[in-house]
């Protein structure tokens, strides 16, 4: 059997045998290519499909068991919290506070001022800088017992602190930046505007 000579066909035949070559490499292109990208794309499809119906289902669950209990935190702590007054009354209170617990734990107070007070629509913060002297073990119960003030509704805190020797033996510097959160109760959160 000898092969079939190209140059012996007819116009028509060859024209017949490109376009079946063609459909021949078409078909094995949609068998190579086309297919395992399609089967590829549904299943990205399908993949979305459930992820989004779990996520609608999660948003469900999160909506109906967490709003009742973040409710309910939220109001047990806002009624733990003071109402806000003027921001000079929360300041003098907190420096009285600050100044009674360095006195009854031996620290000597440098320096107090009040710092910016930050406002947001959910809370006040109140600062306060205050520069003390003491020993060390006399900074560390002042720090607690500011931090377990017998005042609870303070909520006194100390975000920043460093801490150096002093030349007299035994004594230390402090600077410390004290914080008091305070809920405003009169009035809820604004809706966004659109």
């Amino acid at each position: 059997m000898s092969p079939i000579k190209l140059t012996k066909l007819a116009p028509r035949e060859r024209a017949g045998l490109g376009v079946a070559g063609v459909f021949i490499l078409l078909m094995l292109a949609k068998l190579v290519v086309l297919q395992p990208a399609m089967l590829k794309i549904k299943n990205i499809d399908r993949d979305i499909a459930f992820t989004e119906n779990e996520l609608r289902f999660c948003k469900t669950i999160v909506a109906s068991n967490y709003v009742a209990e973040v409710e309910r935190i939220y109001n047990n702590v806002k009624q733990h919290m003071p109402d806000v007054q003027s921001p000079s009354t929360i300041l003098n209170e907190m420096q009285d506070e600050i100044d009674t617990l360095a006195n009854r734990n031996g620290i000597s107070i440098q320096n107090m001022k009040s710092g910016e007070t930050r406002v947001s629509e959910y809370y006040h913060e109140f600062v306060v800088r205050a520069e003390v002297v003491g020993t060390m073990q006399q900074l560390i119960t002042f720090c607690h017992q500011l931090h377990r003030s017998p005042r609870s509704t303070q909520l006194l805190r100390i975000r920043e602190l460093s801490v150096a020797p002093k030349k007299k033996a035994g004594q230390v510097t402090g600077a410390m930046l004290i914080t008091r959160i305070a809920i405003p109760m009169d009035a809820e959160p604004e809706e966004k505007q659109e």
